[in-house]
């Protein structure tokens, strides 16, 4: 491999076998002597032993050198072993990666099976991004993976979808406007994102691109869902971070989809997308509503009545600060002294401790969650989705939004029922 950084110039400058003293060699890989000695001992000019040096400390080292499992017991092997003993520690590779073997359709694959993919093949019938897309997320690089044609067809699907999105959020001449909507995607996007270049900066390279490819396909799909065909002009906000995070694993076509968006700088040479303060409260809050219209939907079902009217019932303020409390290990007398103090609950204590005693069995990342959003922004966002909701189960009248207090006033049963991210749910 040393050799190989400085064949060119031997070749191009027609440097004779007897030119090649161990002088030279030892300049060039070890950098020892003066290169005035070498150069006057094999005749090779000084710019051209300058040349070769520098060639081969440019391209000898590497940062990590990826291979396969079986190179382990021979090749690998004696790489590093044939290294130290002529380089010592000077030049090392820093890092060395493996992945298990390929195989396909389930079986190994051999040249009298007739089921091996020439490697000059893949440009042709696959293309190299949709090669590079299906190799990185079909297996991680402990796991053996499998190339199975069907699923590479669902990957076509995906990557047509991809650059079909992103045609149509060039073509859109309109800002988006702000909405709950919006900021749910937006700051989502960030999320998944950083969680992307996380992935890469631990060499998890198949959750790299299930994260930055194909989950935030779907997350395009959800916001197209809830806004309607304007979803594109969202999407365009973001474009250029998303194919610059996807760059590594399909260079081609995010280079393409760069310069329709008229830029003329590669991405390649571009730094990574800067990450912007993401909202988390946003992000939780639209997200919860899923499960709410799961709630709603099986609610709805089981009662059966037409045209049905629902209220979403919105926990107040005392409920959340007990789940911090109970978060931050504070004790149940302690509680109950100042959540009736401070939000006025005398002879209310009895709710107090329930609503402790529910919050302790609850999972620590789900009273994280609840403690990160706030109870006027919930209402908020509720409200907002109002439509949204309605238009997810078939046969709703209305969709009503309210504060658990004014529901008690009203005598809406078991509003009381009401839990932060959890409101409670009444169908008339």
């Amino acid at each position: 491999k040393a050799f190989f950084t400085i064949a060119h110039i031997i070749r191009s400058r027609g440097i004779k076998p007897e030119s090649l003293t161990p002088e030279v060699f030892d300049y060039v890989f070890l950098g020892i002597g003066s290169v005035e000695n070498v150069s006057r001992v094999s005749g090779i000019p000084i710019d051209v032993l300058e040349e070769m040096r520098r060639e081969f400390t440019y391209w000898y080292p590497v940062d990590h050198r990826h291979t396969g499992v079986p190179h382990i017991s021979n090749h690998l092997t004696f790489y590093i072993l044939h290294h130290i003993a002529i380089f010592g520690d000077k030049l090392a590779p820093r890092l060395i990666s493996l992945n298990e073997t390929v195989i396909r359709e389930g079986a190994k694959m051999s040249k009298s099976k007739g089921n091996v993919i020439p490697l000059r093949h893949i440009s042709t019938r696959y293309s190299a991004d949709l090669f590079r897309l299906y190799i990185s997320w079909a297996a991680s690089l402990d796991s053996i993976l499998d190339w199975r044609e069907t699923d590479v067809e669902k990957v076509v699907s995906s990557l047509l979808k991809f650059v079909s999105v992103a045609k149509s959020a060039i073509a859109c001449k309109s800002s988006v406007s702000s909405s709950v909507y919006t900021d749910w995607f937006i700051n989502k996007f960030y999320s998944l994102i950083e969680k992307a270049m996380e992935h890469v900066e631990n060499l998890e390279i198949r959750d790299y691109v299930q994260t930055a490819f194909f989950d935030i396909l779907s997350l395009v799909d959800k916001y197209r869902e809830m806004t309607g065909e304007n979803y594109v002009c969202g999407v365009k906000e973001v474009l250029r971070d998303w194919i610059t995070v996807l760059n590594p694993v399909i260079p081609h076509l995010t280079e393409e989809i760069n310069s329709w968006l008229g830029s003329s700088e590669l991405i390649s040479t571009s730094k990574w997308p800067t990450i912007p303060s993401i909202d988390e409260e946003i992000i939780y809050l639209v997200d919860s509503v899923d499960s709410l219209i799961e709630d709603i939907r099986e609610i709805v079902s089981l009662t059966r009545r037409e045209n049905p009217r629902v209220y979403i019932i919105v926990a107040p303020d005392w409920k959340r600060e007990i789940a911090r409390y109970v978060y931050d290990g504070v004790q149940l007398k302690l509680v109950v002294e100042v959540v009736r103090s401070r939000f006025n609950l005398k002879g209310r204590e009895a709710e107090v401790v329930e609503a402790y005693n529910f919050f302790r069995k609850s999972d620590r990342e789900v009273l994280s969650r609840i403690i990160k959003t706030r109870s006027r922004r919930e209402f908020e966002v509720y409200s907002a989705m109002a439509g949204y909701i309605k238009t997810r189960i078939p046969g709703l009248s209305e969709v009503t939004v309210m504060w658990e207090d004014e529901a008690r006033s009203r005598g809406i049963p078991k509003a009381e029922r009401a839990l932060p991210l959890k409101p409670a749910l009444y169908i008339e």
